[in-house]
């Protein structure tokens, strides 16, 4: 593995687990300041990896990467927008879309082969996070049309409408927040496993394999959409709800990713 490649993938990881940080308080809506904290330093230090990257490629010509520099420079401004507004929160909020430019980067570069017994392992995780967030995406989205009835029901006066023997909303509207998170963070995984798998074994990447990355791209960006907008807007739990089944609808529209070709 080349210098450029340990610290892109160094930082592709840091930004992942601030990534994860920072969905972990959006869930809860509220900023721990050890966690935060904790979050920004993993940031900065991610940072500072591609930065060393960049370094290296700027040496070697051969392996110019304009999306490199391109993540570098978003995460530096962010950093800098960070430290001038003294607001860790807005360099934060960046830390999704700079994971997301960076795995699209390596994506669409192809690095040292290696033997498909080695990334076995990778490939495995790749497939069971892929169909675990596609159904935490059904699970969320049930939860969203259960909520949304049971509250229309309620507002109408109509309790006999009501399913029995279900959860109290403010229940299902946490059950529905943590969905929403752990379909992220599993989504989030299959697009690192499945970077790293195409990087190191894949030459091209075909137009199914390139359909279900967008793919997987759009759903993690809408349901991250939904935490932010919730965490910072305060939305109600109803409109939460329906983002959710719109989510969901992208989801449909793709068949979970099976129209486009086998999983892996």
């Amino acid at each position: 593995m080349q210098v450029f490649e340990f610290f892109a993938f160094l930082g592709l990881f840091l930004f992942a687990l601030a990534t994860v940080m920072v969905f972990s308080q959006l869930r809860n809506s509220d900023w721990n300041l050890k966690l935060r904290t904790l979050a920004w330093y993993t940031f900065v230090g991610g940072t500072i990896a591609l930065c060393i990257s960049s370094f290296y490629v700027h040496l070697r010509p051969e392996f110019s990467s304009i999306q490199l520099y391109f993540v570098t420079t978003t995460a530096v401004i962010v950093c800098l927008l960070g430290g001038i507004f003294q607001s860790s929160t807005l360099a934060l909020l960046g830390s999704p879309f700079v994971t997301i430019v960076l795995v699209s980067s390596i994506f669409s570069h192809q690095g040292e082969k290696l033997p498909i017994e080695n990334l076995q392992p990778v490939l495995s995780a790749h497939i069971i996070f892929a169909i675990l967030g596609s159904c935490l995406a059904v699970a969320a989205s049930l939860i969203a049309i259960i909520y949304l009835l049971q509250n229309s029901a309620l507002k109408s006066g109509a309790t006999k409408k009501m399913l029995p023997g279900l959860p109290s909303l403010e229940t299902l509207g946490s059950l529905l927040n943590t969905l929403l998170w752990l379909c992220i963070i599993s989504i989030l995984v299959s697009l690192l496993t499945g970077a790293h798998y195409t990087y190191h074994f894949l030459d091209i990447l075909s137009i199914s394999m390139k359909t279900k990355i967008i793919w997987s791209i759009a759903v993690f960006g809408w349901f991250s959409f939904i935490l932010i907008l919730k965490s910072f807007k305060d939305i109600q739990v109803t409109t939460t709800a329906k983002l959710t089944i719109v989510g969901f609808a992208i989801l449909s529209t793709a068949f979970f990713g099976l129209w486009f070709g086998p999983l892996g």
